[in-house]
């Protein structure tokens, strides 16, 4: 008798056990996708975001595939945003002090750039020419 009691117990334990891991497993993984959401909500939110930027009518998006960087010195060839090589190769300087965004978004100079990176330029129009306001560092080519 005292051994079916130790048994019934040990069972007891056991199936509660299993129940608590259950339960515990459960509400990580309720919380883990909560923590996603949010965060993936952040990120749209996130001002350093590409698709946060609102246009003016001076502005427009070029997209380049760096072959050489030297500095500030650019020597990249202009893609469509699918890629596809759009126009020859071009020369450029990136303005000292322009913001480089990582695909984490977090803020950088262009230092962080290198020959292979795919980047989208947001580029303003001035009486000089096109100028380099800010630049996203969208993949490797």
């Amino acid at each position: 008798m005292d051994n079916y009691i130790v048994q019934n117990k040990k069972k007891r334990k056991r199936r509660a056990l299993v129940i608590f891991l259950a339960f515990l497993g459960i509400a990580l993984l309720i919380g883990g996708i909560i923590w996603y959401r949010k965060r993936a909500e952040e990120a749209k939110d996130n001002a350093n975001a590409e698709s946060a930027v609102k246009l003016t009518k001076d502005q427009s998006w070029k997209y380049y595939s760096i072959g050489q960087i030297i500095g500030n010195e650019v020597t990249a060839t202009e893609i469509d945003e699918e890629g596809n090589e759009k126009g020859g190769e071009e020369t450029f300087l990136i303005p000292v002090g322009t913001e480089v965004i990582t695909s984490i978004e977090s803020v950088t100079t262009f230092t962080r750039l290198s020959a292979g990176n795919v980047i989208h330029c947001l580029m303003q129009d001035t009486e000089e020419g096109p100028v380099i306001v800010k630049i996203w560092i969208a993949g490797e080519g």
